[in-house]
Order: structure tokens, then C-alpha cells, then sequence
């Protein structure tokens, strides 16, 4: 269970504010009460973050860099949408793909007295430090732990909704307990005898007397106000939910929602598969949890890499077994309950999915094409209607704003707008002004894409061709952009200005190789392999996946043909899952 707020606010170590900002200690966001040790950096079993190439030249910066990435930065907002900027993927991905990255890291993006990125000038950190002061705060593994509350390090208050299963049913102790929308007359989302439509939110906790408001009143102060509101006043719409960034927008939140219902399916129906039976028996919960692991991790490998990623890159690195992976993994450590996660993975390769984020969503019928009160959900509201936004006064999500994801999960759409925008360059303007992020001493930690520069930068994340000629000595040969595919880009004049077009910062070079080979429509080589190698690579190296248990699948693997058919049919899609679920 972790307390984070959301992206862009710092959690420190050592629980000083050298920031300037809205911080808080990384006790708190493990769950650490004021009257328990801490556990020392050293003695914390913490995962680890690594490099896939820690032999990399290092990055290249002087005193114009930082202002040179603030330009780059500044040249990836679309200023005027291109007319065709859809790809062919359905706008649920883009939130799939952010609640995978909230199941497996938390903490590269948090500033810290050791990697703060709200600094006039940033300076590249020694890698070997980097490896040593930056812990995973999750465990790595495709585990959702997200979803049931487990972390790479708990406090007793995190282990009251884990151990002590609040995260449960009071009665079906075997399932997840599940919150209810806000009826609005008149405006209620199909199915309409379906209430069960929002998160579990503080309010139902604390209405069902399981936890008190004087129990959150007493937290250590930086704890405490994850609870709070501004006044001090405790907030009963703060979702009580494994990881709290699966609510800091509503289209993450509903996909987080559904994977909960999933579980709860499984228990229904997990008789006919072998299973236990029953839903009040730990072994029944237990069961179903592995069953949707398995069904998760799957899906991963199966239908979210061959949309995201160029499909023979997939191909080729679930054949091969992920080797770069599989060798980093033996390089830090091996352990196979901490998974290690490669920077350039994590602050660079996965954050792809940014520019595939709408400013605006065909959302449902009130609120969408057509839509009997507005004709989209703007990106604004989706961040409006979740915990930390103020629902318009409701106590939980009002019953007109669930998602109707027919209209974001179909592969085949009337409308090229309910597709994600496009793998490119070019980033929808409410991405330079975050909603839910702080300004900075800097006035630039609401410009995402800086954001992402800059973090690049102080992490030393090996640059676009160091990446390439590091796969090249691993034996994976990838083609590169030329120089002139660089400078035609929206930063090209940019890179060609400053000492970055020899060095391109991954994360653009990502973006822009998905622009040149593949139209934007899904990841190019090098973004593929960096992306894939480690997801795959994460089932791959542990042995309780899906990748390692026997099933009826390719291999002799598990396949969910093995697993519950809820729907009379194998769950072998994200698509799949929703139906099953019973929110498509």
C-alpha cells in the first residue's frame, strides 16, 4: 500500500523540504505512523532501479543544456493539432499503460535532497550514486500490487488495509470491496442497475466505523494530510485503493475499477476451473488473485505490447526470452521477489505514452459525442473527478461520469478520435500545465514534457545512441534515425543548435523514431525493444508469472483458456476483460 498524491510532488528521504514545495517523507508514503522505526536505507528491502547500459558515455551537459531541453521541451506542445493525429489504438491504452507503470515503479519521478530536478541548472548525477540513493518503492513484479495493496515495504498503517483487509468486503472477505456512484436524476450511466461504478472511497470506510476520522486525525503530519484537505478537515473522497495515483485522473481510476470487478468475477466463477469455491475463505481470495495475475500479465505480453510496440520486435523478444533483461536482472541481484527496473525503461522508454493523451475524450453520453451535456470530457475534468479533485460537491463519482468504454476500447471505431493520438513528437497542451502538479520553485513542473527532459538528464540516462550501440554489443542490431530524420522533427532545430543532436535525450529520440518508422502508430525499434524487453523480461525472471506455470498454451504455458469464461469466452484481450468485468 503506498500514500503517494500524484505525480510532480516530492517525497523525501530524509523527510526535509530542500525542495521549496509540497513534499512529504518517503515513511509516510509507505505507511509508517509516527510511533514506529523506519526502517534505515540500508536495512529497507527496498527494489532497485539499474541501467541496461551502465557503460554508456555518460550525458553530455554544460551550462546551456538546461535551456537547451527547456526549448526542446517547449517545441513538443502542439500548438495546432495536426488533422490526422489518431493512431489505431483504442484511447483505453493510453491508461492501461499508465496503470502498469504505477504497478511496477514509484519513485523515479519524485523529487528528493538527492535527485531534484526543480534546480536552475541540472547536472547529471554519478550513476553509481544514482543506483545507490534511488530505491523502487514497489516491488517490480507484475504482481498488482496496485490493486491489492502490497509494496516493496510497508508500515502498520499500510498493513491495515492489506493484512487487516480493509481493501476486503466486510461480509465476501475473498473479494475487493468496491465503491457506489453518486445518482444524478436522470443521469445514469448503463447499465442503470449497476451502482457499483466508482472506487472505494474514505467516506464508506469511515461511515462503516472500520477506521475514524481520529484515526486519520492522528497520523505524523506528512501522512496525515494525504487524508486531509486544505483546512485540515479529513476528505471522504480520497480513494482507499493500493496506490493512490490510480485516481489522480478518472479514466485511470475506471481502469483500476475494472480490474477490481475482474477479481471479484474470478471469485464468482472460480469453481468451474478448479478453484476453491465460495467467497468469504482466504484460499478463495488467494486463488483468484493468482488467476488475475496471470490473466494480467498475459494480456501484457499478448495484447497490450504487439499495439503499443512494433509487433515483430515482440515477436522476436518474447522467442529470444528477453536476453537484455534477462541479463540485467542477473547483474542486480537476481532476486526474483525485487525485480530491478532499468532507468531507461522508466524515465525515458515507458513514458511514451504521454503524448497518446487526448485534451478531450468522447466519454460517455452525457459527456461525449452527441453527449446530452457537453460533446467531450475535457482532460481537465477527468483529473476534477477523482479524490483529489472535488467531484462538484458529490461524496463519490456522479453516476454521469463512469466511463462508457465501447467508446475507447472498440478496435474498430466510427469515429478516428476515440483512438489515442499518435507516438510522435508533438504533446496535447493541457500537458503544459498539469493539473495536479505543483508549479516548482521554477515555475516548470507543471510542463510535462520538461519534466521528462529534465529528470532524463540528472538520472544520466544513457542517450539515444549509446542505447543503440549497447543493444549492438548485446547482439540486438536496431536500425537508427539519420541525422537528417532528427533535424526534421519539431526539435530539430533545437538539437542542432545545442550538443544534443549527437546525444539525443531518449525519451524525445523515442518519440521521434515512432514519428519516422512507424507513423506514429506505434513504437519505432529502439522504443520497442527497451519497452518490451523489460515486460516481457519482468515475466520472463519470475518464476510465480505466467511464463513459468503450466497451462494449455504455446509452450506448455498458462493461457487464459485455463482461466474463468464468465462470459462464455477466453479473455484473451483487454476488450475481453472489460466485458467480463461487466463495464463494456
Amino acid at each position: 500500500m503506498l500514500f503517494i498524491k500524484g505525480h510532480g510532488y516530492q517525497v523525501v528521504a530524509d523527510g526535509e523540504n530542500e525542495c521549496g514545495n509540497a513534499y512529504y517523507s518517503q515513511a509516510a508514503a509507505c505507511g509508517f505512523c509516527g510511533n514506529e522505526d523506519y526502517p534505515s536505507w540500508e536495512d529497507a528491502d527496498f527494489s532497485s532501479f539499474g541501467y541496461f547500459f551502465p557503460g554508456a558515455p555518460p550525458a553530455n551537459a554544460d551550462d546551456t543544456t538546461t535551456g537547451a531541453l527547456a526549448l526542446l521541451a517547449d517545441a513538443m506542445i502542439d500548438q495546432a493539432p495536426a488533422v490526422d493525429d489518431n493512431s489505431n489504438i483504442p484511447a483505453v491504452f493510453t491508461y492501461i499503460g499508465q496503470f502498469i507503470d504505477h504497478d511496477i515503479t514509484a519513485n523515479t519521478d519524485r523529487n528528493t535532497s538527492f535527485s531534484n530536478i526543480d534546480i536552475k541548472t541540472i547536472t547529471p548525477l554519478n550513476r553509481a550514486d544514482i543506483i545507490a540513493n534511488i530505491a523502487n518503492l514497489r516491488t517490480g513484479r507484475l504482481d498488482l500490487d496496485s490493486l491489492y495493496g502490497g509494496a516493496a515495504v510497508q508500515g502498520a498503517f499500510a498493513k491495515k488495509f492489506t493484512i487487516s483487509g480493509l481493501l476486503r468486503h466486510p461480509v465476501f472477505k475473498a473479494k475487493l470491496r468496491i465503491g457506489k456512484d453518486t445518482t444524478i436524476p436522470g443521469q445514469v450511466q448503463t447499465p442503470p442497475d449497476d451502482p457499483a461504478r466508482d472506487l472505494l472511497r474514505l467516506g464508506r470506510i469511515l461511515q462503516d466505523g472500520t477506521l475514524s476520522e481520529d484515526d486519520i486525525l492522528a497520523l505524523p503530519k506528512d501522512l496525515r494530510e494525504q487524508f486531509t484537505d486544505g483546512d485540515g478537515k479529513v476528505n471522504p473522497r480520497r480513494a482507499v485503493i493500493g496506490d493512490d495515483r490510480n485516481d489522480e485522473n478518472l479514466a485511470v481510476a475506471q481502469v483500476h475499477l475494472a480490474m477490481a470487478r475482474f477479481h471479484n468475477v474470478v471469485i464468482d466463477h472460480s469453481n468451474s476451473i478448479g478453484g476453491p469455491g465460495g467467497d468469504t475463505s482466504e484460499e478463495a481470495f488467494e486463488f483468484a488473485r493468482q488467476q488475475v495475475r496471470w490473466q494480467y500479465q498475459w494480456l501484457i505480453l499478448n495484447d497490450y505490447l504487439p499495439r503499443v510496440c512494433d509487433p515483430d520486435v515482440v515477436a522476436n523478444t518474447i522467442r529470444d526470452g528477453a536476453p537484455v533483461y534477462s541479463e540485467f536482472f542477473k547483474a542486480n541481484g537476481g532476486d526474483t521477489n525485487r525485480l530491478p527496473m532499468p532507468l531507461e525503461f522508466s524515465v525515458a522508454g515507458f513514458r511514451f505514452g504521454h503524448t497518446m493523451a487526448r485534451a478531450d475524450y468522447d466519454w460517455n453520453r452525457f459527456f461525449g459525442r452527441n453527449g446530452d451535456i457537453l460533446p467531450r470530457a475535457t482532460f481537465q475534468q477527468l483529473f476534477q473527478f477523482t479524490g483529489n479533485g472535488d467531484m462538484r460537491g458529490a461524496p463519490t463519482l456522479p453516476s454521469n461520469w463512469p466511463a462508457d468504454w465501447s467508446r475507447m476500447a472498440d478496435d474498430n471505431p466510427p469515429f478516428p478520435d476515440r483512438f489515442t493520438r499518435k507516438i510522435d513528437t508533438r504533446l496535447s497542451p493541457p500537458l503544459l500545465n498539469m493539473a495536479n502538479a505543483p508549479n516548482g520553485i521554477h515555475a516548470r513542473l507543471k510542463h510535462l514534457a520538461e519534466r521528462n527532459l529534465r529528470r532524463g538528464l540528472l538520472l544520466n540516462i544513457p542517450s539515444a545512441q549509446a542505447c543503440l550501440d549497447g543493444f549492438r554489443n548485446a547482439g540486438v542490431d536496431l536500425p537508427a534515425l539519420s541525422r537528417n530524420d532528427l533535424e526534421a522533427g519539431p526539435g530539430g532545430a533545437v538539437l542542432t543548435d545545442t550538443n544534443l543532436i549527437d546525444q539525443v535525450p531518449l525519451w524525445y529520440y523515442v518519440l521521434r523514431e515512432a514519428e519516422v518508422q512507424r507513423d506514429g502508430k506505434s513504437l519505432g525499434s529502439l522504443g520497442s525493444r527497451i519497452v518490451s524487453e523489460t515486460l516481457i523480461g519482468l515475466a520472463v525472471c519470475d518464476p510465480a508469472s505466467y511464463w513459468n506455470t503450466k497451462g494449455t498454451g504455446p509452450d506448455n504455458r498458462w493461457h487464459p483458456q485455463d482461466n474463468v469464461r464468465p462470459k462464455n469466452e477466453v479473455i484473451n484481450s483487454f476488450a475481453k476483460l472489460l466485458k467480463a468485468s461487466g463495464v463494456l
